[in-house]
């Protein structure tokens, strides 16, 4: 129960600190996913680029596309940051608990702030375009849940393994490749013409929760397919980076 105390506190203290800098979360959270938003559902139809129908396949891509790398930034960027430069993290390592707790509560956090952004995200696709976050299926929740979840976890691992000196470089790269291979803009099945690059993106997380989050409407790959192996890589990716956690706070 103490642990448990210890833990739930650790969350609390970083989310009470993105309430007090809501303008930045803001715009890593939104910004992206809205540019894409607007000129996918406004620009490029109003020019007769594409059909609004699109729009079935977009929204649901963006959001677990936010969901999924604002998780990313949101725990390799603020781990690394603590550790080597503001040391905020010291006092939480003093604590009588395990450095894994220290990871899991960076990574909780990042869940709980990518999920509330990509329902926010949902919530402003409604008013721009319309339709309601549940005219998209049960599917998108779910997904945007382990696209975070995953994207916590990736973010660990990349807190563990890049020097902190390109940390910048390497979450920017991270997440345009994972942000523009994960056919969160287009569907898998589209790529049938492409056959190399459509089997490159299953090796993205990405794919797999933008077509859980498209399930029963547009997705070509099967639902439980999707999410075993979202559920498979969030627990990789988890156990790796409070391992890796441990081991730099330790030496």
């Amino acid at each position: 129960m103490r642990r448990l105390a210890v833990f739930t506190a650790f969350v609390e203290r970083d989310l009470r600190k993105d309430l007090a800098s809501l303008p930045g979360v803001f715009a890593e959270l939104f910004l992206q996913p809205l540019l894409f938003l607007f000129v996918f559902a406004f620009v490029l139809p109003a020019v007769g680029g594409i059909d609004r129908s699109y729009l079935s396949v977009l929204v649901p891509g963006l959001t677990v596309m936010t969901a999924m790398t604002s998780a990313v930034t949101g725990v390799c960027l603020p781990v690394l940051i603590e550790l080597h430069y503001t040391r905020e993290l010291e006092d939480r390592l003093a604590a009588p608990v395990p450095a894994a707790l220290v990871a899991a509560a960076k990574m909780t956090r990042a869940v709980i702030r990518s999920c509330l952004g990509a329902l926010c995200f949902l919530l402003v696709a409604w008013l721009l375009v319309g339709r309601s976050p549940l005219d998209y299926g049960a599917g998108v929740f779910g997904a945007a849940f382990l696209a975070a979840v995953v994207g916590s976890g990736v973010g660990m691992v990349l807190a563990g393994f890049v020097d902190v000196k390109n940390i910048d470089a390497m979450a920017a790269a991270s997440v345009s490749i994972v942000g523009f291979t994960g056919c969160a803009q287009y569907t898998w099945a589209s790529l049938h013409a492409l056959p190399l690059f459509q089997w490159a993106t299953l090796l993205n997380p990405l794919t797999y929760a933008s077509e859980l989050a498209r399930a029963g409407a547009v997705s070509a790959l099967h639902p439980a397919l999707c999410s075993g192996v979202l559920v498979i890589v969030a627990a990789a990716t988890w156990v790796l980076g409070m391992k890796r956690f441990g081991r730099i706070v330790s030496a």
